[in-house]
């Protein structure tokens, strides 16, 4: 967390938040088959980056909207998107859309599976809708099969 306040600082300072300065997308305007799910801006006059879009049909399409008060963020370490939560953070894929960081996994966006990025694709991995157990972000200590410090897995 503090890593991206870090960045978000150096962003605002140095004045260039996104590659080549391109704004994020909205609802509505056009995008090309194969781009992964961003951080954008839904419908109606707010410009707060604050929904997740998907490209379908050639359109991007709100596939979530982070609650009052959370911000979307891009994870590019696994090439997902998320929304801070009021303690934790959870990063999304799109089930069956495009990713770009191969073995990186995300939450599919209603919570119930985490998913992996496998040829282009994000699949299936693990099933959380059971047991009351729901994707997020977990240290080791609540998901034994973490391997690390933190990863998305059931809790």
């Amino acid at each position: 967390m503090i890593g991206r306040l870090r960045w978000g600082f150096w962003v605002g300072v140095l004045g260039c938040s996104r590659a080549g300065g391109a704004e994020p997308p909205r609802v509505g305007e056009a995008c090309a088959a194969g781009e992964v799910a961003r951080c954008g801006i839904g419908e109606g006059t707010d410009d707060r980056e604050d929904t997740i879009v998907v490209c379908t049909d050639g359109a991007w399409t709100e596939a979530l909207t982070c609650d009052q008060g959370e911000t979307c963020f891009d994870d590019a370490a696994r090439g997902a998107v998320g929304c801070t939560v009021i303690n934790d953070e959870i990063v999304y894929g799109e089930y069956l859309g495009p990713c770009d960081v191969a073995g990186a996994e995300a939450c599919s966006f209603d919570h119930d599976f985490v998913i992996a990025c496998e040829g282009g694709e994000w699949t299936i991995a693990r099933n959380c809708s059971t047991e009351a157990l729901s994707c997020a972000l977990v240290s080791s200590d609540e998901d034994e099969q973490c391997g690390g410090a933190e990863c998305v897995g059931c809790r």
